[in-house]
This record gives structure tokens, C-alpha cells and sequence, in this order.
């Protein structure tokens, strides 16, 4: 952990005058792309976290690559994933219609569809923030570009299974937000209703709304009810799957 507070004294600098980001995080990239050890990384990845609030512009113009990179090859360590998670979510988040920062990283992120299926892996993992994090970078995606990401779920051969399986999680939180997930998914996209009908999404709904005490239930059951009418909507083969 020397390198992590290494990383922030950096930014002010000697006797605590104030001092450019630019090389800090430039060095902590290099970090990324470099270093042979584990903690080194995950060191690297922690301190970029703490930075990219205050200069998302310098974080993603010069460690998302190397983001990206750490998270294909440390994803099993959680701590790394997760961090690495909300460090790209924080980068391709829009804050401001007018500002092109959150799109453009959003665009390099999606570029390599790999990327897109590597999230969807990690929904293997059980680990809460894990998960967590997962679901909503994928949501950021989903809003900046929803087609792209939608012909990237579509490629991937276990995508829409493990989007989907994420209703059977009995963390309140993780089905909640994989339910407004898939909302957003299928809202115009027939192809992947299709295929989000075909995993006995009907049956874990139902569960869901059981659980919830039926229709009179909280707004869990309303979202239950939006994807149902998502999956139904002008899609008859869905139709007919679903009443046969």
C-alpha cells in the first residue's frame, strides 16, 4: 500500500504545495500497463479510483487502456474488479448533456466487444459489489449506446442467460437493478426479448411478484410487470411461447 499513498501525497506535492495531476496519474497508468505484481496493480487501480472524480479527463485519457487491461487479466480478485468497475463507470457516466467525455469513453470502452463479454463473465462472480458494479456499468453502457451494447449482448453465447439468472439472486439490491437492467434491454429490441423469454423469464417474474405479495406488492412488482409488457409487446412469437 506505499505506492497508494504515494499516489495521493504526489498530488500535493512537497510540503503540500499543489502539483499538476497529469503525472501522477500518468505514472499510475504506466503502473497499470507495467507491473508484474498483483498489489502493485491493485494498488495502481485503488489510487486511480480515488482521482477519477476529481480529474476524470486525465484518468481516462491516460489509464483506461490500462484499466481495461487489468480487468481481463485480475478479475478474479475482487477488490481489483470491483474497483476497476466503478473507476470506468465514474468515466463513462454523462453528467451534462452538452459534454461528450462520458460518450467517448463509453465508445472506446464497447469498441472491443470482448470487453462487453468479459463483464458479462464476471456476473459469475457471487461477490456482492462485484455484481454490483457490474450491473451498473452495463446500465451506463446501455444508456450512452444502447444499440452497440445490444449487438454485443447478442454475440456473446451466455450473455442473455446470465443477465437473466441475476432474478434468482436473493440480494434485494442485485435483483432489483438487474430487473430495471433488462428492462432497458428489452424495451426495443425483439431479438433479445426472444431470448430473454426462452430462459423461463416468465416463471422467475412470477416468483419475484409472489415474493412481494402479488399485485399488491411494492414498485419490485411494477418492474416485474414493465418487463413482462416489454417481452410481450409487439412481439407475437413471445406471445405465443408465453400462452401455448
Amino acid at each position: 500500500m506505499d505506492f497508494f499513498s504515494r499516489g495521493y501525497a504526489a498530488i500535493r506535492g512537497e510540503r503540500g504545495q499543489p502539483q499538476e495531476a497529469d503525472e501522477t496519474i500518468e505514472k499510475l497508468a504506466d503502473c497499470l500497463e507495467t507491473a508484474t505484481l498483483l498489489e502493485d496493480r491493485r494498488a495502481g487501480v485503488l489510487s486511480l479510483k480515488g482521482l477519477v472524480r476529481d480529474w476524470p479527463e486525465e484518468v481516462g485519457n491516460k489509464s483506461l487502456p490500462g484499466l481495461i487491461k487489468v480487468l481481463h487479466t485480475d478479475y478474479r480478485d475482487a477488490d481489483v474488479t470491483k474497483s476497476v468497475l466503478e473507476t470506468i463507470n465514474v468515466l463513462c457516466t454523462v453528467d451534462h448533456p452538452v459534454e461528450d467525455r462520458g460518450y467517448r469513453f463509453t465508445d472506446y470502452f464497447i469498441e472491443d466487444s470482448t470487453n462487453v463479454t468479459l463483464l458479462l463473465d464476471i456476473l459469475e462472480e457471487y461477490d456482492f459489489y462485484v455484481r454490483f458494479n457490474t450491473i451498473k456499468l452495463l446500465s451506463t453502457i446501455l444508456t450512452n449506446r444502447s444499440k452497440r451494447i445490444q449487438e454485443c449482448i447478442l454475440t456473446s453465447p451466455m450473455g442473455i442467460t446470465r443477465l437473466v439468472d441475476l432474478l434468482d439472486d436473493k440480494r434485494d439490491i442485485i435483483r432489483n437493478e438487474s430487473l430495471l437492467l433488462l428492462i432497458a434491454l428489452t424495451r426495443n429490441n425483439t431479438e433479445i426479448q426472444k431470448l430473454v423469454t426462452f430462459q423461463a423469464t416468465f416463471e422467475k417474474l412470477l416468483v419475484v411478484i409472489e415474493e412481494q405479495e402479488g399485485i399488491s406488492g411494492d414498485i419490485v412488482v411494477q418492474d416485474s410487470l414493465t418487463l413482462m409488457h416489454n417481452l410481450l409487446r409487439y412481439n407475437v412469437s413471445d406471445q405465443v411461447c408465453t400462452w401455448s
